[in-house]
C-alpha cells in the first residue's frame, strides 16, 4: 500500500491559534489504515508543551528556537479514526499556533526519529534529505519571523498559517526512488526562519533506520 495523504484532509483548514495556556482545535475526520499523524506547533516563548489527539499523547520529534519563537513537530502512530480534537497545553500564557496532517499507508513500528533543522536570517532556506527507502513521504515544516507568504520550492503546498508575529507552513512530496531530495522555501523580506524536514516511511519499507535527515 503506497503512502498517501488522508483523503479526508484538506489543505489550509485544520489549524488554529490563540494566546493563553491551551489550544484546542478540531482535526480532520481521520480515515484509512497504517495511519500516522504529524502536528506542528509554533509558540512565542520557549516552554515545552503537552499535546494530545483524542486524549492520546503525541511524541515530540523536534524542538528548536529562533529569536522570537519556538518550533515543534509531534507525531502520533495509529491515531484514532474519526473526527477528534488536538489539544496543546503549556505552563505559561503565550501565543500558540498549530496545524495537523495525517498519512495512510505509513510505517507503524518506528518510534524514534533522527532530526535536524536549518536556520537563516535571509529570504530563503534550503535543506537536503537522503531518503532511505523508495516511496517515502518527505515533509518540510517552516517557521519564520515576518508576515510574507512563503513559496515552496517543490512538492505540494500542504498548509499555511499566517500569525502575528510569525508564520508557519508545511509542504510534502512523495519520493518515488530513494536518494537525495532538496526541500526549500522563499519569501519577501529578510527574517529569521527555521526549517525541519522528515522522511515518513511507507508501510512496506524494510530499512532499519526509518527516518534519516541531513542538513546543508
Amino acid at each position: 500500500m503506497p503512502i498517501a495523504v488522508d483523503p479526508n484532509w484538506t489543505a489550509d483548514t485544520y489549524k488554529a491559534s490563540t494566546t493563553g495556556t491551551s489550544l484546542t482545535y478540531a482535526a480532520h475526520d481521520v480515515s484509512g489504515t497504517n495511519r500516522v499523524m504529524m502536528v506542528t506547533g509554533q509558540f512565542d516563548q520557549f516552554a515545552d508543551g503537552g499535546i494530545t489527539f483524542n486524549s492520546d499523547a503525541l511524541t515530540v520529534l523536534s524542538t528548536s528556537t529562533g529569536t522570537t519563537y519556538a518550533k515543534h513537530m509531534w507525531r502520533l502512530v495509529a491515531p484514532d479514526l474519526g473526527a477528534n480534537n488536538v489539544v496543546i497545553t503549556v505552563p505559561l500564557s503565550e501565543f500558540l499556533g498549530s496545524a495537523e496532517i495525517s498519512f495512510t499507508g505509513a510505517h507503524q513500528t518506528q518510534t524514534t526519529a533522527a532530526e535536524t533543522n536549518t536556520q537563516t536570517t535571509a529570504t530563503s532556506i534550503t535543506q537536503d534529505l537522503t531518503t532511505t527507502a523508495d516511496g517515502s513521504m518527505v515533509l518540510s515544516y517552516l517557521v519564520k519571523g515576518n508576515a510574507a507568504t512563503p513559496t515552496e520550492g517543490q512538492g505540494t503546498f500542504a498548509s499555511y498559517q499566517s500569525v502575528n508575529p510569525n508564520n508557519h507552513a508545511t509542504h510534502y512530496i512523495i519520493k518515488a526512488i530513494a536518494g537525495a531530495q532538496t526541500m526549500s522555501w522563499s519569501w519577501a523580506g529578510s527574517t529569521t526562519a527555521d526549517e525541519g524536514i522528515y522522511e515518513i516511511l511507507a508501510a512496506a519499507a524494510t530499512v532499519s533506520n526509518h527516518w534519516l535527515l541531513t542538513g546543508v
